[in-house]
Protein backbone atom coordinates (compact mmCIF):
# COMPACT_ATOMS: atom_id res chain seq x y z
CA UNK A 1 0.00 0.00 0.00
CA UNK A 2 0.82 3.46 -0.47
CA UNK A 3 -0.03 6.81 1.43
CA UNK A 4 -2.25 9.21 -1.01
CA UNK A 5 -3.20 12.82 -0.02
CA UNK A 6 -6.39 14.01 -0.38
CA UNK A 7 -8.65 17.24 0.70
CA UNK A 8 -12.25 16.99 2.00
CA UNK A 9 -14.33 19.46 3.83
CA UNK A 10 -11.60 21.66 4.43
CA UNK A 11 -8.75 18.75 6.30
CA UNK A 12 -6.23 17.70 4.43
CA UNK A 13 -5.78 13.99 5.27
CA UNK A 14 -3.52 10.66 4.34
CA UNK A 15 -5.51 7.94 3.09
CA UNK A 16 -3.78 4.44 1.88
CA UNK A 17 -4.41 3.45 -1.46
CA UNK A 18 -3.32 0.43 -3.84
CA UNK A 19 0.49 0.63 -4.80
CA UNK A 20 0.38 -1.54 -8.00
CA UNK A 21 -2.35 -2.47 -10.50
CA UNK A 22 -2.11 -6.26 -8.73
CA UNK A 23 -2.48 -5.19 -5.67
CA UNK A 24 -5.95 -3.14 -6.78
CA UNK A 25 -7.22 -6.03 -8.72
CA UNK A 26 -6.46 -8.72 -5.53
CA UNK A 27 -8.41 -5.85 -3.16
CA UNK A 28 -11.32 -5.94 -5.36
CA UNK A 29 -11.46 -9.93 -5.92
CA UNK A 30 -11.15 -9.55 -9.65
CA UNK A 31 -8.87 -9.79 -12.69
CA UNK A 32 -8.19 -6.85 -14.85
CA UNK A 33 -10.12 -4.49 -11.76
CA UNK A 34 -7.82 -1.93 -12.10
CA UNK A 35 -7.77 -1.38 -15.63
CA UNK A 36 -11.81 -1.35 -15.55
CA UNK A 37 -11.95 1.13 -12.89
CA UNK A 38 -9.45 3.49 -15.25
CA UNK A 39 -11.93 3.28 -17.93
CA UNK A 40 -14.65 4.18 -16.13
CA UNK A 41 -13.10 6.95 -14.21
CA UNK A 42 -11.99 8.20 -17.83
CA UNK A 43 -14.88 7.86 -19.55
CA UNK A 44 -17.53 9.48 -16.76
CA UNK A 45 -14.69 12.63 -15.97
CA UNK A 46 -14.48 13.76 -19.66
CA UNK A 47 -15.56 11.67 -22.74
CA UNK A 48 -19.39 11.34 -21.64
CA UNK A 49 -18.76 15.56 -20.90
CA UNK A 50 -17.43 15.99 -24.48
CA UNK A 51 -19.99 14.13 -25.64
CA UNK A 52 -23.04 15.85 -24.36
CA UNK A 53 -21.70 19.15 -25.06
CA UNK A 54 -21.09 17.51 -28.92
CA UNK A 55 -24.22 15.57 -29.04
CA UNK A 56 -26.31 18.98 -28.37
CA UNK A 57 -23.90 21.60 -29.85
CA UNK A 58 -21.67 19.85 -31.80
CA UNK A 59 -17.99 18.77 -32.57
CA UNK A 60 -14.84 20.73 -34.12
CA UNK A 61 -12.94 19.22 -36.34
CA UNK A 62 -9.70 18.16 -34.81
CA UNK A 63 -6.44 17.89 -36.55
CA UNK A 64 -2.66 16.28 -35.70
CA UNK A 65 -0.93 18.70 -37.89
CA UNK A 66 -1.71 19.04 -41.42
CA UNK A 67 -3.70 15.96 -40.92
CA UNK A 68 -7.37 15.68 -40.08
CA UNK A 69 -8.24 13.46 -37.04
CA UNK A 70 -11.65 13.84 -37.29
CA UNK A 71 -14.22 16.01 -39.00
CA UNK A 72 -16.47 18.82 -37.53
CA UNK A 73 -20.10 17.35 -36.75
CA UNK A 74 -22.93 18.81 -36.26
CA UNK A 75 -24.93 18.94 -33.27
CA UNK A 76 -28.89 19.01 -32.30
CA UNK A 77 -29.46 22.73 -32.35
CA UNK A 78 -27.38 22.73 -35.59
CA UNK A 79 -29.33 20.37 -37.28
CA UNK A 80 -33.17 21.00 -36.07
CA UNK A 81 -32.39 24.59 -35.95
CA UNK A 82 -33.78 24.60 -32.21
CA UNK A 83 -31.38 26.66 -29.95
CA UNK A 84 -30.99 25.68 -26.17
CA UNK A 85 -32.12 28.37 -23.99
CA UNK A 86 -29.17 30.89 -23.07
CA UNK A 87 -29.06 34.23 -20.69
CA UNK A 88 -26.51 37.02 -20.68
CA UNK A 89 -25.50 38.58 -17.25
CA UNK A 90 -23.18 41.40 -16.19
CA UNK A 91 -21.55 39.88 -13.00
CA UNK A 92 -19.43 42.13 -11.11
CA UNK A 93 -15.40 41.21 -11.38
CA UNK A 94 -12.53 43.14 -9.55
CA UNK A 95 -8.87 43.19 -10.84
CA UNK A 96 -5.93 43.44 -9.18
CA UNK A 97 -6.26 47.26 -8.12
CA UNK A 98 -9.25 46.71 -6.73
CA UNK A 99 -11.30 48.12 -9.58
CA UNK A 100 -14.89 47.04 -10.15
CA UNK A 101 -15.77 46.12 -13.91
CA UNK A 102 -18.90 44.86 -15.79
CA UNK A 103 -18.63 42.37 -18.86
CA UNK A 104 -21.03 40.69 -20.84
CA UNK A 105 -21.31 36.93 -20.04
CA UNK A 106 -23.27 34.30 -21.93
CA UNK A 107 -23.90 30.92 -20.16
CA UNK A 108 -26.95 28.48 -20.69
CA UNK A 109 -30.10 28.61 -19.30
CA UNK A 110 -31.27 25.15 -19.59
CA UNK A 111 -30.14 22.24 -18.27
CA UNK A 112 -28.67 19.42 -21.48
CA UNK A 113 -31.65 17.00 -20.66
CA UNK A 114 -33.89 19.36 -20.87
CA UNK A 115 -32.82 21.12 -24.16
CA UNK A 116 -33.27 17.47 -25.95
CA UNK A 117 -36.29 16.76 -24.78
CA UNK A 118 -37.58 20.23 -25.23
CA UNK A 119 -36.14 19.56 -28.66
CA UNK A 120 -37.46 16.08 -29.27
CA UNK A 121 -40.88 17.39 -28.12
CA UNK A 122 -40.95 19.81 -30.47
CA UNK A 123 -40.36 18.02 -34.14
CA UNK A 124 -42.83 15.35 -32.75
CA UNK A 125 -45.55 18.31 -32.10
CA UNK A 126 -44.20 19.95 -35.50
CA UNK A 127 -45.45 16.24 -37.12
CA UNK A 128 -41.71 15.12 -38.14
CA UNK A 129 -42.25 11.91 -35.78
CA UNK A 130 -44.82 10.40 -34.29
CA UNK A 131 -43.49 11.09 -30.94
CA UNK A 132 -40.90 11.90 -28.82
CA UNK A 133 -39.33 8.83 -28.53
CA UNK A 134 -39.39 8.50 -31.93
CA UNK A 135 -37.43 11.06 -32.65
CA UNK A 136 -34.85 10.57 -30.08
CA UNK A 137 -34.77 6.91 -31.82
CA UNK A 138 -34.27 8.67 -35.12
CA UNK A 139 -30.91 10.51 -33.45
CA UNK A 140 -29.30 7.45 -32.10
CA UNK A 141 -27.15 6.34 -35.10
CA UNK A 142 -25.63 10.39 -34.75
CA UNK A 143 -25.11 10.11 -30.87
CA UNK A 144 -22.81 7.03 -31.81
CA UNK A 145 -21.39 9.05 -34.48
CA UNK A 146 -20.32 12.01 -32.06
CA UNK A 147 -19.05 9.43 -29.05
CA UNK A 148 -16.79 7.64 -32.06
CA UNK A 149 -14.96 10.72 -32.76
CA UNK A 150 -14.18 11.35 -29.33
CA UNK A 151 -10.24 9.88 -28.70
CA UNK A 152 -10.37 7.95 -25.15
CA UNK A 153 -7.64 10.71 -23.76
CA UNK A 154 -6.96 9.62 -20.01
CA UNK A 155 -4.06 12.35 -20.16
CA UNK A 156 -6.67 14.80 -19.88
CA UNK A 157 -8.34 16.33 -16.89
CA UNK A 158 -11.92 16.37 -15.55
CA UNK A 159 -14.08 18.46 -18.74
CA UNK A 160 -16.78 20.84 -17.64
CA UNK A 161 -19.22 21.61 -20.53
CA UNK A 162 -18.58 24.37 -22.51
CA UNK A 163 -20.93 27.44 -22.28
CA UNK A 164 -22.47 29.33 -25.47
CA UNK A 165 -20.84 30.49 -28.35
CA UNK A 166 -21.40 34.14 -28.69
CA UNK A 167 -22.66 35.51 -31.50
CA UNK A 168 -20.32 38.03 -33.43
CA UNK A 169 -22.02 41.45 -33.02
CA UNK A 170 -22.16 41.97 -36.67
CA UNK A 171 -24.51 39.52 -37.54
CA UNK A 172 -26.78 40.48 -34.61
CA UNK A 173 -27.04 44.10 -36.79
CA UNK A 174 -27.64 42.28 -39.83
CA UNK A 175 -30.41 40.27 -37.99
CA UNK A 176 -31.84 43.71 -36.39
CA UNK A 177 -31.39 44.98 -40.24
CA UNK A 178 -33.67 42.00 -41.43
CA UNK A 179 -36.14 42.74 -38.62
CA UNK A 180 -36.61 46.29 -39.73
CA UNK A 181 -36.69 45.35 -43.56
CA UNK A 182 -39.76 42.83 -42.51
CA UNK A 183 -41.39 44.89 -40.69
CA UNK A 184 -41.35 42.41 -38.03
CA UNK A 185 -39.15 39.34 -35.81
CA UNK A 186 -41.76 37.20 -37.00
CA UNK A 187 -42.10 37.75 -40.81
CA UNK A 188 -38.23 38.06 -40.65
CA UNK A 189 -37.64 34.75 -39.12
CA UNK A 190 -40.14 33.32 -41.62
CA UNK A 191 -38.61 34.32 -44.60
CA UNK A 192 -35.14 33.36 -43.22
CA UNK A 193 -36.08 29.96 -42.54
CA UNK A 194 -37.98 29.55 -45.69
CA UNK A 195 -34.68 30.57 -47.84
CA UNK A 196 -32.32 28.39 -46.00
CA UNK A 197 -34.35 25.38 -44.74
CA UNK A 198 -33.95 26.25 -40.97
CA UNK A 199 -35.80 26.22 -38.32
CA UNK A 200 -34.72 28.92 -35.91
CA UNK A 201 -37.13 30.25 -33.28
CA UNK A 202 -38.61 33.44 -33.31
CA UNK A 203 -36.02 35.34 -30.98
CA UNK A 204 -33.39 38.47 -32.78
CA UNK A 205 -30.88 36.28 -31.25
CA UNK A 206 -31.49 32.91 -32.95
CA UNK A 207 -31.97 34.54 -36.01
CA UNK A 208 -28.81 36.32 -35.49
CA UNK A 209 -26.78 32.71 -34.73
CA UNK A 210 -29.10 31.41 -37.77
CA UNK A 211 -27.31 33.74 -40.03
CA UNK A 212 -23.87 33.33 -38.38
CA UNK A 213 -24.43 29.61 -39.07
CA UNK A 214 -25.63 29.72 -42.41
CA UNK A 215 -23.16 32.12 -43.79
CA UNK A 216 -20.56 30.06 -42.38
CA UNK A 217 -21.77 27.20 -44.15
CA UNK A 218 -21.85 28.84 -47.26
CA UNK A 219 -17.84 29.93 -46.81
CA UNK A 220 -16.92 26.26 -46.07
CA UNK A 221 -19.13 25.05 -49.47
CA UNK A 222 -17.60 27.79 -51.43
CA UNK A 223 -14.21 26.94 -50.32
CA UNK A 224 -14.68 22.94 -50.95
CA UNK A 225 -15.65 23.84 -54.89
CA UNK A 226 -11.92 25.58 -54.73
CA UNK A 227 -10.31 22.59 -52.96
CA UNK A 228 -12.30 20.03 -55.58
Amino acid sequence: MQTATVNTLGFKLNYEVPSSVEEFDRLAKRSGAALDEANKNVIYRSVLATFRDGFLHGLEEVKEGDQVVSSAIDGLDKLTGIERKSKVTKPEVKDADGKITQEEVTAWDEKEDVYKERVFATLAAQGQFPSAEAAAAAYAVHAQKVIDAIAFDPSKTERASAGPKKTPKTYVGIASALVELAGSLEVAVSKFNAKTGRNVETTLEALAKGIWEDQAAQKKSIAAGYAG
